[in-house]
Protein backbone atom coordinates (compact mmCIF):
# COMPACT_ATOMS: atom_id res chain seq x y z
CA UNK A 1 0.00 0.00 0.00
CA UNK A 2 1.34 3.43 -0.90
CA UNK A 3 2.13 5.89 1.88
CA UNK A 4 -0.37 8.46 0.62
CA UNK A 5 -3.09 5.85 1.22
CA UNK A 6 -1.80 4.95 4.68
CA UNK A 7 -1.92 8.48 6.16
CA UNK A 8 -5.66 9.01 5.56
CA UNK A 9 -6.35 5.61 7.11
CA UNK A 10 -4.29 6.52 10.18
CA UNK A 11 -6.16 9.81 10.47
CA UNK A 12 -9.56 8.06 10.31
CA UNK A 13 -8.47 5.60 13.00
CA UNK A 14 -7.38 8.50 15.20
CA UNK A 15 -10.70 10.32 14.74
CA UNK A 16 -12.60 7.15 15.67
CA UNK A 17 -10.52 6.57 18.81
CA UNK A 18 -10.82 10.22 19.82
CA UNK A 19 -14.60 10.00 19.46
CA UNK A 20 -14.65 6.90 21.63
CA UNK A 21 -12.56 8.71 24.22
CA UNK A 22 -14.97 11.66 24.21
CA UNK A 23 -17.81 9.25 24.96
CA UNK A 24 -15.76 7.63 27.72
CA UNK A 25 -14.77 10.96 29.24
CA UNK A 26 -18.40 12.02 29.55
CA UNK A 27 -19.53 8.74 31.12
CA UNK A 28 -17.93 9.17 34.56
CA UNK A 29 -16.71 11.95 36.84
CA UNK A 30 -13.00 12.66 37.07
CA UNK A 31 -13.08 14.25 40.52
CA UNK A 32 -15.36 13.75 43.53
CA UNK A 33 -14.52 15.33 46.87
CA UNK A 34 -14.59 13.15 49.97
CA UNK A 35 -15.25 14.22 53.53
CA UNK A 36 -12.60 14.32 56.28
CA UNK A 37 -13.34 13.37 59.87
CA UNK A 38 -11.66 14.14 63.16
CA UNK A 39 -10.84 12.65 66.54
CA UNK A 40 -13.18 12.59 69.51
CA UNK A 41 -12.51 15.39 72.00
CA UNK A 42 -13.87 16.54 75.35
CA UNK A 43 -15.79 19.80 75.37
CA UNK A 44 -14.29 20.76 78.74
CA UNK A 45 -10.76 21.98 78.00
CA UNK A 46 -9.63 20.98 81.52
CA UNK A 47 -11.02 17.46 81.34
CA UNK A 48 -8.68 15.05 83.22
CA UNK A 49 -9.62 11.98 81.17
CA UNK A 50 -6.65 10.27 79.50
CA UNK A 51 -6.52 8.11 76.38
CA UNK A 52 -4.20 5.15 76.92
CA UNK A 53 -4.67 3.70 73.44
CA UNK A 54 -6.69 4.24 70.29
CA UNK A 55 -7.46 1.57 67.73
CA UNK A 56 -8.46 3.10 64.41
CA UNK A 57 -9.66 0.95 61.51
CA UNK A 58 -10.74 1.62 57.94
CA UNK A 59 -12.69 -1.22 56.35
CA UNK A 60 -13.11 -0.71 52.60
CA UNK A 61 -13.70 -4.38 51.83
CA UNK A 62 -17.41 -3.99 51.00
CA UNK A 63 -16.30 -2.05 47.93
CA UNK A 64 -19.26 0.28 48.38
CA UNK A 65 -19.46 2.76 45.49
CA UNK A 66 -21.84 5.68 45.18
CA UNK A 67 -21.82 9.13 43.54
CA UNK A 68 -18.52 8.52 41.80
CA UNK A 69 -16.42 7.43 44.76
CA UNK A 70 -15.98 4.66 47.34
CA UNK A 71 -17.14 4.50 50.94
CA UNK A 72 -15.69 2.64 53.88
CA UNK A 73 -16.54 1.85 57.48
CA UNK A 74 -14.37 3.72 59.98
CA UNK A 75 -14.19 2.66 63.62
CA UNK A 76 -12.26 4.51 66.34
CA UNK A 77 -12.05 2.80 69.75
CA UNK A 78 -10.52 4.69 72.67
CA UNK A 79 -9.32 2.99 75.84
CA UNK A 80 -9.89 5.82 78.33
CA UNK A 81 -9.15 6.20 82.00
CA UNK A 82 -10.50 8.47 84.72
CA UNK A 83 -7.48 8.93 87.02
CA UNK A 84 -9.41 10.94 89.63
CA UNK A 85 -11.18 9.83 92.82
CA UNK A 86 -14.52 11.27 91.71
CA UNK A 87 -17.27 10.20 89.35
CA UNK A 88 -17.45 12.20 86.14
CA UNK A 89 -19.90 12.73 83.32
CA UNK A 90 -17.86 13.84 80.32
CA UNK A 91 -19.45 15.57 77.37
CA UNK A 92 -17.64 14.55 74.20
CA UNK A 93 -17.83 15.78 70.63
CA UNK A 94 -16.94 14.03 67.40
CA UNK A 95 -16.44 16.47 64.46
CA UNK A 96 -16.70 15.61 60.79
CA UNK A 97 -17.33 17.21 57.41
CA UNK A 98 -20.37 15.76 55.71
CA UNK A 99 -23.76 16.66 54.27
CA UNK A 100 -27.29 15.89 55.41
CA UNK A 101 -27.67 13.45 52.55
CA UNK A 102 -24.69 11.31 53.55
CA UNK A 103 -25.10 11.54 57.33
CA UNK A 104 -27.37 8.58 58.04
CA UNK A 105 -28.25 7.83 61.63
CA UNK A 106 -28.30 4.08 60.95
CA UNK A 107 -24.66 4.22 59.82
CA UNK A 108 -23.38 6.00 62.95
CA UNK A 109 -22.73 4.21 66.23
CA UNK A 110 -21.49 5.76 69.47
CA UNK A 111 -20.94 3.33 72.35
CA UNK A 112 -19.24 3.02 75.75
CA UNK A 113 -18.13 -0.47 76.80
CA UNK A 114 -20.39 -1.87 74.09
CA UNK A 115 -23.49 0.05 75.24
CA UNK A 116 -25.03 2.30 72.61
CA UNK A 117 -25.13 5.98 73.54
CA UNK A 118 -27.57 8.62 72.41
CA UNK A 119 -26.12 11.65 70.66
CA UNK A 120 -27.20 14.97 69.23
CA UNK A 121 -26.16 16.26 65.81
CA UNK A 122 -25.20 19.91 65.38
CA UNK A 123 -24.16 21.72 62.22
CA UNK A 124 -21.87 24.72 62.00
CA UNK A 125 -20.49 26.50 58.97
CA UNK A 126 -21.36 25.34 55.47
CA UNK A 127 -18.45 24.94 53.07
CA UNK A 128 -19.82 26.51 49.92
CA UNK A 129 -16.85 25.75 47.67
CA UNK A 130 -16.19 22.30 49.04
CA UNK A 131 -15.63 19.67 46.38
CA UNK A 132 -14.30 21.92 43.62
CA UNK A 133 -10.82 20.75 42.64
CA UNK A 134 -9.92 24.20 41.29
CA UNK A 135 -10.34 25.69 44.75
CA UNK A 136 -7.55 23.64 46.30
CA UNK A 137 -7.79 22.39 49.87
CA UNK A 138 -11.13 23.09 51.52
CA UNK A 139 -11.10 25.30 54.59
CA UNK A 140 -12.41 23.10 57.39
CA UNK A 141 -11.47 23.82 60.99
CA UNK A 142 -11.59 21.10 63.63
CA UNK A 143 -10.20 23.16 66.49
CA UNK A 144 -12.04 22.84 69.80
CA UNK A 145 -12.96 26.54 69.81
CA UNK A 146 -14.52 26.19 66.35
CA UNK A 147 -16.51 23.13 67.36
CA UNK A 148 -17.75 24.85 70.54
CA UNK A 149 -18.88 27.76 68.40
CA UNK A 150 -20.64 25.30 66.11
CA UNK A 151 -22.61 23.48 68.80
CA UNK A 152 -23.63 26.66 70.61
CA UNK A 153 -25.60 27.92 67.58
CA UNK A 154 -29.32 27.45 68.21
CA UNK A 155 -31.14 29.24 65.39
CA UNK A 156 -30.02 30.75 62.13
CA UNK A 157 -30.54 34.52 62.05
CA UNK A 158 -31.78 35.44 58.60
CA UNK A 159 -31.65 38.82 56.92
CA UNK A 160 -34.96 38.42 55.09
CA UNK A 161 -37.24 36.92 57.75
CA UNK A 162 -37.48 35.92 61.39
CA UNK A 163 -37.84 32.45 62.88
CA UNK A 164 -41.28 33.17 64.36
CA UNK A 165 -42.63 35.12 61.37
CA UNK A 166 -45.93 33.96 59.90
CA UNK A 167 -46.98 34.04 56.27
CA UNK A 168 -49.99 33.30 54.09
CA UNK A 169 -50.00 29.93 52.37
CA UNK A 170 -51.98 29.52 49.14
CA UNK A 171 -52.63 25.87 48.33
CA UNK A 172 -53.91 25.49 44.74
CA UNK A 173 -55.47 22.19 43.66
CA UNK A 174 -55.43 21.97 39.85
CA UNK A 175 -57.51 19.45 37.93
CA UNK A 176 -57.31 19.05 34.13
CA UNK A 177 -60.73 17.96 32.83
CA UNK A 178 -59.45 15.71 30.07
CA UNK A 179 -56.20 14.13 28.87
CA UNK A 180 -54.96 17.44 27.50
CA UNK A 181 -51.99 18.74 29.45
CA UNK A 182 -52.27 22.30 30.70
CA UNK A 183 -49.79 25.00 31.66
CA UNK A 184 -51.12 26.65 34.82
CA UNK A 185 -49.82 30.25 35.07
CA UNK A 186 -50.02 32.70 37.97
CA UNK A 187 -48.96 36.34 37.55
CA UNK A 188 -48.62 39.06 40.18
CA UNK A 189 -46.83 42.32 40.99
CA UNK A 190 -43.95 41.65 43.35
CA UNK A 191 -41.71 44.03 45.29
CA UNK A 192 -38.95 42.02 46.95
CA UNK A 193 -38.57 44.65 49.67
CA UNK A 194 -42.19 44.25 50.73
CA UNK A 195 -42.95 40.58 50.05
CA UNK A 196 -41.01 37.35 50.04
CA UNK A 197 -42.38 34.46 47.95
CA UNK A 198 -41.62 30.74 48.22
CA UNK A 199 -43.34 28.38 45.75
CA UNK A 200 -43.70 24.61 45.41
CA UNK A 201 -44.55 22.70 42.23
CA UNK A 202 -43.93 25.49 39.73
CA UNK A 203 -41.22 25.10 37.08
CA UNK A 204 -41.33 28.41 35.20
CA UNK A 205 -40.36 31.88 36.40
CA UNK A 206 -40.21 35.18 34.56
CA UNK A 207 -39.94 38.78 35.75
CA UNK A 208 -40.12 42.19 34.11
CA UNK A 209 -39.62 44.93 36.69
CA UNK A 210 -42.28 44.15 39.30
CA UNK A 211 -44.37 41.94 36.98
CA UNK A 212 -43.79 38.30 37.88
CA UNK A 213 -45.23 35.14 36.34
CA UNK A 214 -44.81 31.54 37.40
CA UNK A 215 -46.24 28.43 35.71
CA UNK A 216 -46.43 24.66 36.05
CA UNK A 217 -47.29 21.89 33.59
CA UNK A 218 -50.16 19.74 34.88
CA UNK A 219 -50.79 16.36 33.27
CA UNK A 220 -53.02 15.12 36.09
CA UNK A 221 -54.41 16.49 39.38
CA UNK A 222 -51.65 18.50 41.04
CA UNK A 223 -51.25 20.62 44.18
CA UNK A 224 -49.24 23.85 43.89
CA UNK A 225 -48.24 26.10 46.78
CA UNK A 226 -47.37 29.78 47.11
CA UNK A 227 -46.13 30.97 50.52
CA UNK A 228 -46.06 34.75 50.99
CA UNK A 229 -44.20 36.60 53.74
CA UNK A 230 -44.91 40.29 54.28
CA UNK A 231 -47.32 42.21 52.09
CA UNK A 232 -50.00 40.03 50.50
CA UNK A 233 -50.23 39.60 46.71
CA UNK A 234 -53.04 39.68 44.14
CA UNK A 235 -52.90 36.73 41.76
CA UNK A 236 -54.06 36.62 38.14
CA UNK A 237 -54.55 33.01 37.00
CA UNK A 238 -54.62 31.91 33.36
CA UNK A 239 -54.22 28.48 31.82
CA UNK A 240 -52.66 27.52 28.48
CA UNK A 241 -51.91 24.45 26.41
CA UNK A 242 -48.49 25.53 25.10
CA UNK A 243 -45.08 26.32 26.56
CA UNK A 244 -45.08 29.90 25.21
CA UNK A 245 -48.29 30.68 27.18
CA UNK A 246 -50.10 31.95 24.10
CA UNK A 247 -52.87 29.36 23.62
CA UNK A 248 -55.46 29.72 26.40
CA UNK A 249 -57.79 26.88 27.38
CA UNK A 250 -60.80 26.36 29.63
CA UNK A 251 -60.33 22.62 30.06
CA UNK A 252 -59.45 22.78 33.75
CA UNK A 253 -60.80 23.43 37.23
CA UNK A 254 -59.01 24.56 40.37
CA UNK A 255 -59.65 25.67 43.92
CA UNK A 256 -57.54 27.74 46.30
CA UNK A 257 -57.34 27.30 50.06
CA UNK A 258 -55.46 29.75 52.27
CA UNK A 259 -54.13 29.59 55.80
CA UNK A 260 -51.75 31.47 58.05
CA UNK A 261 -48.61 29.39 58.74
CA UNK A 262 -45.45 29.98 60.76
CA UNK A 263 -42.40 30.03 58.50
CA UNK A 264 -40.34 27.73 60.72
CA UNK A 265 -42.98 24.99 60.82
CA UNK A 266 -43.55 25.32 57.07
CA UNK A 267 -39.85 24.96 56.25
CA UNK A 268 -39.49 22.00 58.58
CA UNK A 269 -42.54 20.36 57.01
CA UNK A 270 -41.34 20.61 53.40
CA UNK A 271 -37.83 19.58 54.45
CA UNK A 272 -39.06 16.44 56.21
CA UNK A 273 -41.16 15.53 53.17
CA UNK A 274 -38.09 15.81 50.96
CA UNK A 275 -35.88 13.87 53.41
CA UNK A 276 -38.54 11.17 53.49
CA UNK A 277 -38.30 10.88 49.71
CA UNK A 278 -34.51 10.66 49.95
CA UNK A 279 -34.78 8.00 52.62
CA UNK A 280 -36.29 5.62 50.09
CA UNK A 281 -33.74 6.18 47.31
CA UNK A 282 -31.92 3.12 45.95
CA UNK A 283 -34.38 0.89 47.75
CA UNK A 284 -32.70 1.50 51.10
CA UNK A 285 -34.43 3.05 54.10
CA UNK A 286 -32.19 5.76 55.55
CA UNK A 287 -32.51 7.02 59.09
CA UNK A 288 -32.01 10.80 59.15
CA UNK A 289 -31.81 11.62 62.86
CA UNK A 290 -32.08 15.38 62.70
CA UNK A 291 -33.75 17.69 65.17
CA UNK A 292 -36.28 20.25 64.01
CA UNK A 293 -33.86 23.04 64.93
CA UNK A 294 -31.14 21.48 62.80
CA UNK A 295 -33.48 21.13 59.81
CA UNK A 296 -34.69 24.70 60.19
CA UNK A 297 -31.13 26.07 60.34
CA UNK A 298 -30.22 24.27 57.11
CA UNK A 299 -33.26 25.36 55.12
CA UNK A 300 -33.48 28.85 56.62
CA UNK A 301 -29.88 29.50 55.55
CA UNK A 302 -30.61 28.23 52.02
CA UNK A 303 -33.84 30.26 51.75
CA UNK A 304 -32.16 33.42 53.02
CA UNK A 305 -29.49 33.11 50.34
CA UNK A 306 -32.10 32.43 47.66
CA UNK A 307 -34.06 35.54 48.63
CA UNK A 308 -30.86 37.60 48.51
CA UNK A 309 -29.90 36.40 45.05
CA UNK A 310 -33.37 36.54 43.46
CA UNK A 311 -34.98 39.66 44.96
CA UNK A 312 -37.22 37.94 47.47
CA UNK A 313 -38.32 34.94 45.37
CA UNK A 314 -37.46 31.25 45.58
CA UNK A 315 -38.66 27.87 44.39
CA UNK A 316 -38.74 25.17 47.10
CA UNK A 317 -37.10 22.93 44.53
CA UNK A 318 -34.07 25.27 44.54
CA UNK A 319 -33.46 25.12 48.28
CA UNK A 320 -34.06 21.36 48.58
CA UNK A 321 -30.59 20.75 47.13
CA UNK A 322 -29.00 22.18 50.29
CA UNK A 323 -29.09 18.66 51.77
CA UNK A 324 -26.12 17.88 49.50
CA UNK A 325 -24.02 20.86 50.64
CA UNK A 326 -20.97 20.09 52.77
CA UNK A 327 -20.72 21.48 56.27
CA UNK A 328 -19.00 20.94 59.61
CA UNK A 329 -21.08 18.59 61.78
CA UNK A 330 -20.61 17.62 65.42
CA UNK A 331 -21.93 14.55 67.24
CA UNK A 332 -22.29 15.38 70.94
CA UNK A 333 -22.84 12.75 73.66
CA UNK A 334 -22.16 12.07 77.37
CA UNK A 335 -20.00 9.31 78.87
CA UNK A 336 -20.15 8.50 82.58
CA UNK A 337 -16.92 7.47 84.32
CA UNK A 338 -16.84 6.03 87.84
CA UNK A 339 -13.86 7.08 89.99
CA UNK A 340 -10.54 5.51 88.93
CA UNK A 341 -12.15 3.60 86.08
CA UNK A 342 -11.43 2.53 82.52
CA UNK A 343 -13.88 2.69 79.64
CA UNK A 344 -13.75 1.90 75.94
CA UNK A 345 -15.52 4.56 73.90
CA UNK A 346 -16.23 3.69 70.27
CA UNK A 347 -17.39 5.77 67.34
CA UNK A 348 -18.09 4.12 63.99
CA UNK A 349 -19.44 5.68 60.83
CA UNK A 350 -19.22 5.60 57.03
CA UNK A 351 -16.48 7.70 55.42
CA UNK A 352 -16.40 8.96 51.85
CA UNK A 353 -13.17 9.04 49.83
CA UNK A 354 -12.01 11.73 47.45
CA UNK A 355 -11.91 10.22 43.96
CA UNK A 356 -9.42 11.77 41.57
CA UNK A 357 -8.49 10.48 38.13
CA UNK A 358 -7.21 13.74 36.67
CA UNK A 359 -3.59 12.60 36.84
CA UNK A 360 -3.80 8.81 36.79
CA UNK A 361 -5.21 6.27 34.36
CA UNK A 362 -7.47 4.77 37.03
CA UNK A 363 -9.26 6.49 39.93
CA UNK A 364 -7.16 7.36 42.98
CA UNK A 365 -9.17 7.20 46.25
CA UNK A 366 -7.98 9.29 49.20
CA UNK A 367 -9.19 9.29 52.82
CA UNK A 368 -8.49 12.15 55.22
CA UNK A 369 -8.57 11.71 59.01
CA UNK A 370 -7.86 14.74 61.21
CA UNK A 371 -5.82 13.59 64.23
CA UNK A 372 -5.05 16.97 65.85
CA UNK A 373 -8.23 17.14 68.00
CA UNK A 374 -6.92 14.19 70.03
CA UNK A 375 -4.32 16.51 71.55
CA UNK A 376 -7.09 18.07 73.65
CA UNK A 377 -7.12 15.10 76.04
CA UNK A 378 -5.10 15.30 79.25
CA UNK A 379 -2.79 12.65 77.80
CA UNK A 380 -2.73 10.41 74.75
CA UNK A 381 -0.85 7.13 74.55
CA UNK A 382 -0.42 4.79 71.59
CA UNK A 383 -2.23 4.65 68.28
CA UNK A 384 -2.84 1.49 66.25
CA UNK A 385 -4.24 1.79 62.72
CA UNK A 386 -5.55 -0.97 60.48
CA UNK A 387 -6.68 -0.55 56.87
CA UNK A 388 -8.48 -3.26 54.92
CA UNK A 389 -8.60 -2.29 51.27
CA UNK A 390 -11.10 -3.25 48.56
CA UNK A 391 -10.75 -5.40 45.46
CA UNK A 392 -11.35 -2.27 43.37
CA UNK A 393 -8.34 -0.48 44.88
CA UNK A 394 -6.32 -3.05 46.88
CA UNK A 395 -3.04 -1.10 47.29
CA UNK A 396 -2.01 1.84 49.45
CA UNK A 397 0.16 3.92 47.15
CA UNK A 398 0.60 7.00 49.30
CA UNK A 399 0.23 7.77 53.01
CA UNK A 400 1.29 10.38 55.57
CA UNK A 401 2.00 7.49 57.98
CA UNK A 402 4.14 4.47 57.16
CA UNK A 403 2.16 1.23 57.01
CA UNK A 404 3.30 -2.40 56.97
CA UNK A 405 1.56 -4.71 54.54
CA UNK A 406 0.59 -7.73 56.66
CA UNK A 407 -1.04 -9.63 53.79
CA UNK A 408 -3.05 -8.93 50.66
CA UNK A 409 -5.33 -5.94 51.27
CA UNK A 410 -4.38 -5.59 54.95
CA UNK A 411 -2.11 -2.79 56.23
CA UNK A 412 -1.17 -1.92 59.82
CA UNK A 413 0.73 0.80 61.66
CA UNK A 414 1.67 1.27 65.34
CA UNK A 415 2.64 4.65 66.78
CA UNK A 416 3.88 5.27 70.32
CA UNK A 417 2.40 8.76 70.25
CA UNK A 418 0.25 10.99 68.09
CA UNK A 419 1.82 11.76 64.71
CA UNK A 420 2.69 15.34 63.83
CA UNK A 421 0.68 15.13 60.62
CA UNK A 422 -2.94 14.14 60.10
CA UNK A 423 -3.63 10.80 58.45
CA UNK A 424 -4.05 10.95 54.69
CA UNK A 425 -3.79 7.80 52.60
CA UNK A 426 -4.61 6.88 49.00
CA UNK A 427 -5.55 3.52 47.52
CA UNK A 428 -5.21 2.52 43.89
CA UNK A 429 -5.86 -0.37 41.50
CA UNK A 430 -2.12 -1.06 41.10
CA UNK A 431 0.69 -1.46 43.59
CA UNK A 432 2.35 1.70 42.32
CA UNK A 433 1.44 4.62 40.10
CA UNK A 434 3.60 4.15 37.02
CA UNK A 435 4.67 6.58 34.34
CA UNK A 436 2.21 4.84 32.03
CA UNK A 437 -0.63 5.59 34.48
CA UNK A 438 0.33 9.24 34.50
CA UNK A 439 0.95 9.42 30.76
CA UNK A 440 -2.42 7.88 29.95
CA UNK A 441 -4.40 9.82 32.57
CA UNK A 442 -5.98 11.89 29.83
CA UNK A 443 -6.57 9.41 27.04
CA UNK A 444 -7.56 12.08 24.56
CA UNK A 445 -4.24 13.87 25.00
CA UNK A 446 -2.47 10.51 24.83
CA UNK A 447 -4.15 9.73 21.52
CA UNK A 448 -3.05 13.09 20.17
CA UNK A 449 0.53 12.31 21.19
CA UNK A 450 0.33 8.86 19.61
CA UNK A 451 -1.15 10.34 16.44
CA UNK A 452 1.62 12.95 16.24
CA UNK A 453 4.25 10.22 16.72
CA UNK A 454 2.66 8.11 13.98
CA UNK A 455 2.50 11.06 11.58
CA UNK A 456 6.13 12.02 12.31
CA UNK A 457 7.20 8.40 11.83
CA UNK A 458 5.27 8.24 8.56
CA UNK A 459 6.89 11.49 7.40
CA UNK A 460 10.35 10.16 8.24
CA UNK A 461 9.67 6.89 6.43
CA UNK A 462 8.29 8.85 3.50
CA UNK A 463 11.39 11.07 3.41
CA UNK A 464 13.72 8.06 3.57
CA UNK A 465 11.71 6.35 0.85
CA UNK A 466 11.88 9.43 -1.42
CA UNK A 467 15.61 9.89 -0.80
CA UNK A 468 16.28 6.27 -1.72
CA UNK A 469 14.09 6.57 -4.78
CA UNK A 470 15.97 9.69 -5.93
CA UNK A 471 19.32 7.97 -5.37
CA UNK A 472 18.24 4.98 -7.42
CA UNK A 473 16.96 7.27 -10.14
CA UNK A 474 20.17 9.35 -10.16
CA UNK A 475 22.39 6.29 -10.14
CA UNK A 476 20.64 5.00 -13.25
CA UNK A 477 21.44 8.08 -15.27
Amino acid sequence: MKLKRILPAVFLIFVFLAAQQAIYANSAPIYTEGYPTGEVMAIDKDCPIKVENEKLSFDLSEDKVFAGTIFGKVKASYNMVNPTNREMSVKMVFPLVSSYYYLYGDEILVAADGRKLDYEIFMGDTLDNYGRPSDGESGYDFSLDKILETISEKSYRALNFSETETGKLYRINVLPVNEERINFAVSFDHDGNKSKVLTTGFNRFERRDSYTRIAAWCYEPKTLEIFVLGQDLDFDIKVYTDGELKKPTENYTYDIKTETVELKSYLIGIAKSYLKELAGEDGEAKDYQYSDDLIYNLYARALDRAFNSNDGFSFCEDIWSCVYNAGIFALVYDVDFPANSHKTVTVSYTARATMDRRKTQGPLYTFNYIINPARNWADFGTLDIEITTSERAPYIVDSSIEFTKEKDRLYRAHLDSLPQKDLVFSVYQKEAITLADIAFANRYESLVIIFVIIVLAAMIISAVYLIKKLRVKNSGK
